[in-house]
């Protein structure tokens, strides 16, 4: 009996009846193609060189791949799929260049921003503090002199740690408005850090100074903004008597004082 073996598979003329994948029989046309498996015997010749059993060609199924074929696609389909993913990977590392740079944009408008507010910032306070230049040496001129008074919110920061900081913001405005009722129009009220005022009273002398911050210090003990009490320490400086005092040396004498007043205890006025 012959031997077969599986050769590479091939197309061939579909002659006579097949059956389809679902079993229904016909007969295909004697034009039309099929993919088939060519088997060649394994003894092609006899001891004579002539050809005994011819190769043996299989129709397959309509819908079918021979496995040769569908080995050699493989292949052919890896590279596709690679090919397909190729502009995927690139579109996310375009994606990702994007989002690099509206990030450092946005650092950067940021970092402006910032820059000019700083700027705006200092330009105020340049104006501002060449505006007090200026009256403390129009006040120094007159008889008067200046007085600059620093007031400290006691243990403000006790406040903000058990009652919160809204119960904080609460105090500083009702600070701030007791402030602009009971001082002068020619008083000019500064905030200082977070709980730090100062007050510079032109054309006053020491004696007036410390009798209205005395007259502050007792109205705030009866504040009780929010429903707390507070009070607060205040240092005084004048310089009445030294009319070639700077602004920067009135406020380092009235922070000294405000020192004072914080080491004798606290709710009090120091000069």
């Amino acid at each position: 009996m012959t031997s077969y073996t599986t050769a590479a598979s091939a197309t061939v003329p579909a002659i006579g009846p097949t059956v389809s994948s679902d079993g229904a029989s016909g007969v295909t046309p004697a034009s039309e193609t099929r993919p088939c498996v060519t088997f060649r015997p394994t003894t092609p010749h006899n001891a004579a060189g002539t050809r005994t059993d011819p190769p043996v060609s299989v129709p397959m199924a309509a819908g079918t791949m021979p496995a040769a074929t569908a080995a050699a696609d493989e292949p052919a389909a890896e590279e596709a799929a690679t090919a397909d993913a190729a502009p995927a990977a690139e579109s996310l590392e375009d994606a990702i260049r994007r989002h690099r740079r509206s990030v450092d944009q946005r650092i950067l408008k940021n970092e402006i921003q910032r820059q000019q507010s700083r700027k705006r910032q200092e330009a105020m306070e340049q104006r501002y503090n060449e505006r007090l230049e200026a009256m403390l040496k129009e006040a120094s001129s007159r008889d008067g002199g200046t007085c600059c008074a620093i007031i400290d919110i006691d243990h403000f920061k006790k406040i903000n740690d058990n009652l919160g900081h809204i119960t904080g913001d609460r105090v500083l405005e009702a600070l701030g408005s007791l402030l602009k009722q009971r001082l002068p129009p020619d008083t000019m009220v500064v905030r200082f850090g977070g709980e730090e005022f100062a007050l510079l009273m032109p054309n006053c002398d020491q004696r007036a100074a410390r009798r209205c911050a005395e007259d502050l210090r007792a109205e705030v003990e009866a504040l009780y903004p929010a429903g707390i009490p507070i009070t607060i320490s205040i240092g005084l400086a004048c310089s009445q008597d030294r009319p070639d005092m700077s602004l920067t040396q009135l406020l380092n004498l009235s922070d000294r004082a405000l020192y004072a007043a914080k080491n004798q205890g606290r709710n009090r006025v120091c000069a």
